[in-house]
């Protein structure tokens, strides 16, 4: 989400009632003249993958 998006009313509250994690990136294109700083978050996160886990 944009900062524009993330500092409206309630939004920041929100997420973190829901115990979003949030990650502050820069996302480019070739349409801005510049690259902007946007927020990712996560509410829900899976069980490890199989791959991941020790065999056995």
């Amino acid at each position: 989400m944009s900062e524009a998006t993330y500092r409206s009313p309630k939004v920041a509250e929100y997420l973190a009632e829901q115990g979003a994690e949030l990650e502050e990136l820069s996302y480019a294109s070739p349409a801005l003249r510049e690259p902007v700083g946007v927020r990712r978050w996560t509410v829900y996160r899976e069980a490890e993958p199989a791959a991941a886990r020790p065999a056995g």
